[in-house]
């Protein structure tokens, strides 16, 4: 398979300032498909250290009716496919969610043409821990539905959010919540009969609630605006915010963060032709407490965001003002105010390379899934980018992906045999304060340990277990060679 193009972005303007961070690199990179359209909406990593993949495939088409079957994919820890299954009836079924579940199965969330009440239902679909149906539920009336996240919930049950669209109304957020096999406990259209919502992502809250994000529009309104709404554990609605830019606003994923809050992103419309990326930070109430946009020139999305185990924020999306091609795969780290800390784009000279999910894996790195048309050998494919670490565990500032000691502050990196590891932890560079090999702080401790005898002895660098003068050679040996600039 051909590898990715990486294009790095090494200094971005943002805000009006010049950043300039290393990102990790890829670890690997995997596409998964045929002959068809085959694109991913949805990742997550796995109890066996894997990733489950959901998107669907469906056949070039001009004019409905189209076909289309939900696509479920699942790796192992280097990406390699060990199973999948497909999904569907005669006509478009397709999915934009999935989560695995605590029995080691997997919840799936999409819509139906080819089942249910109308021409488009919302659809959940529950398989066993190889792919395998369990059972699924359609959720619409005659009107007009569709299904786009879900969870499962603490009672073991699932919480599903979407649109639905009736005579009585212009369109509102659907939020579904089920039992454990799939029977629908409450059905709520959340909004106002004024306009029209999408609910595009859901999450159980910490007090059992849900917290919903999408985007809003007032009856005769030229724009969407930014959704933002937080329900109780019944689906009542407690508080509804939107936030609004110049142009079409449009919100595709939320997360409660670890101080209560909330962090939305999507992007936004600041002129004709272009859209932005758009990250916005709420306290539990959903007052904003900041936001901030990412791009350049031309069209810039968001798609996806999770809080970092450093606090801060990983962000997936796709750009046409950064890369290689008219869209490239996007994504963009910040702190946890939102200041961005290093992009990255990968594609090629396609227009139809797209980031739509993200996570930070296990191992401190990242997962991503979408979709490229750079590097299909047919039409499009799913694609699936694993990054290195993204972690810094002495807490020098340095990412633990380039530190040459990464378990020992050492902000100066400074490696004077040039073997790649850092003064600090260098073995052939010996200390025994920990912070400045070979000075003379060392010799006071060899001083201290001079011929005393035993086992872990400070200053006894042969092991021998005793500190004398083959001790005091060694350090004289490194002493008088370059291994003491700190």
């Amino acid at each position: 398979m051909k590898k990715i193009v990486l294009l790095l972005s090494t200094f971005l303007v943002v805000s009006g300032v010049v950043i300039a961070v290393p990102p990790p690199e890829v670890e690997w990179d995997k596409t998964f498909g045929g002959s068809e359209h085959d694109l991913a909406f949805s990742v997550q990593q796995t109890s066996d250290g894997g990733y489950i993949v959901v998107g669907y495939t469906a056949e070039y088409c001009e004019a409905p009716p189209c076909h289309c079957d939900v696509w479920l994919v699942k790796t192992d820890s280097n990406g390699t496919k060990e199973w999948d299954g497909m999904f569907g009836g005669g006509l478009c079924d397709t999915a934009r969610s999935v989560r695995q579940t605590s029995d080691g199965g997997y919840i799936i969330a999409g819509t139906t043409q080819s089942f249910g009440a109308g021409s488009h239902d919302a659809w959940l679909i529950k398989t066993d821990s190889n792919g395998t149906k369990e059972w699924d539920k359609t959720f619409g009336s005659s009107g007009y539905e569709e299904g786009y996240s879900v969870q499962q919930t603490t009672d073991g049950g699932y919480i599903l959010s979407g649109f639905a669209f009736s005579m009585a109304s212009h369109g509102d957020g659907l939020l579904v919540k089920t039992d454990s096999d799939g029977n629908e406990e409450w059905y709520k259209m959340i909004g106002d009969d004024s306009g029209r919502q999408d609910a595009r992502s859901v999450q159980q809250t910490n007090d059992g609630g849900y917290i919903v994000a999408g985007e809003a529009s007032s009856l005769g309104a030229l724009y969407y605006d930014l959704w933002l709404a937080k329900t109780d554990m019944n689906g009542t609605v407690e508080w509804s915010k939107q936030f609004a830019g110049l142009g079409d606003d449009h919100a595709y994923s939320v997360q409660q963060t670890s101080d209560g809050g909330y962090v939305i992103v999507g992007h936004t419309k600041p002129m004709p032709g272009s859209t932005e990326a758009w990250l916005i930070k709420t306290d539990s109430n959903g007052t904003e407490e900041w936001n901030k946009t990412f791009g350049g020139s031309r069209s810039d999305k968001a798609y996806s965001v999770q809080q970092t185990s450093d606090g801060g924020y990983i962000v997936a999306g796709a750009t046409a003002s950064f890369g290689d091609g008219g869209y490239d795969v996007w994504l963009i780290k910040t702190d946890s105010n939102g200041n961005q800390e290093w992009n990255k784009t990968f594609g090629g000279s396609s227009s139809y390379d797209h980031g739509r999910s993200v996570q930070q894996t296990s191992d401190g790195g990242y997962v991503v899934a979408g979709y490229t048309q750079s590097f299909s050998p047919s039409d499009v494919d799913i694609l699936l980018i694993k990054l290195e670490k993204d972690i810094d565990n002495d807490g020098d500032g340095i990412r633990d992906y380039i530190d040459n000691c990464p378990y020992d502050f050492n902000p100066g990196q400074t490696d004077s045999d040039g073997d790649g590891i850092g003064n600090v932890c260098d073995e052939d560079c010996p200390n025994l304060d920990g912070l400045n090999p070979v000075s003379l702080i060392d010799f006071s401790i060899l001083a201290y340990g001079w011929q005393k005898t035993g086992t872990n002895l400070p200053g006894d660098l042969n092991t021998n277990g005793i500190v004398d003068v083959n001790d005091l050679g060694i350090f004289a040996t490194y002493w008088l060679s370059d291994c003491n600039q700190p």
